[in-house]
């Protein structure tokens, strides 16, 4: 692999988690956290998710920021625990620690695989309805067909923008994508000109983003487990 210009891990993320990961992983001394997207919240949507979520056997969380939205809107709905009749499922590791962060015993979450594995999970239980309480890019539909006698339903409780990136690729040895809109970000900054990106290794957190970022990275690799500090790891972060 050619070598870039410093041994630096570009982290994409989202605009409203760029200072908490700072302060987190503080410790990693040649990672640069970039805002990539941006959530746009549909509080009316995460209140209807909380009222659903109280009738629903099986609720799955798409993500932190789902986690985080919805029990927004559960405090001010007043609702102190609208998961108590449900199994709760998470997409990965992070999901899962906001979840118990509020109090939620998570039954599975997959260290690798996603929302893939939790749906193959389900669908080995009893029969009901299932809950996934996500958000969704620029014109994301779901395709999901659940096994005949569960139904599915998905609430969409957050959009996500892309935003126009002005760092130089060619100063990073790495990039660390937590999701496939924040490959689809770097693609759009880019004009989808790759030129840039040659010698660059992608770590990817997820399928969906390992099969995009491979349109332009020769050294794309999917993280071994779904954790923002091992995926650093994985793409060259010095904890010092």
């Amino acid at each position: 692999m050619p070598k870039t210009k410093a041994n630096k891990v570009a982290v994409l993320c989202a605009e409203e988690e760029a200072e908490e990961l700072r302060s987190k992983f503080s410790r990693f001394k040649n990672a640069d956290f970039i805002p990539a997207i941006k959530f746009i919240d549909d509080e009316k949507a995460a209140a209807d998710a909380v009222s659903m979520a109280e009738e629903a056997p099986y609720v799955i969380f798409g993500s932190k920021h789902s986690v985080r939205l919805f029990f927004k809107a559960a405090k001010s709905m007043k609702k102190k625990d609208p998961l108590k009749n449900a199994q709760t499922f998470a997409a990965g590791t992070s999901t899962a620690k906001e979840l118990e962060h509020n109090g939620v015993k998570v039954s599975y979450a997959p260290e690798t695989g996603g929302l893939l594995e939790v749906y193959i999970r389900i669908e080995g239980m009893e029969h009901g309805p299932v809950l996934e309480i996500s958000g969704a890019g620029p014109g994301k539909k779901s395709s999901r067909s659940f096994a005949p006698g569960f139904m599915y339903i998905r609430a969409i409780i957050y959009s996500v923008n892309c935003l126009k990136l002005e760092f130089k690729a060619k100063d990073y040895s790495a990039i660390l994508f937590p999701s496939s809109m924040e490959v689809e970000s770097l693609f759009k900054s880019l004009d989808y000109d790759f030129k840039s990106l040659a010698g660059i290794k992608a770590i990817c957190i997820g399928r969906k983003a390992l099969r995009k970022a491979k349109e332009a990275f020769p050294h794309a690799e999917a993280a071994k487990i779904n954790s923002m500090k091992e995926a650093i790891v994985a793409a060259g972060g010095v904890y010092g």
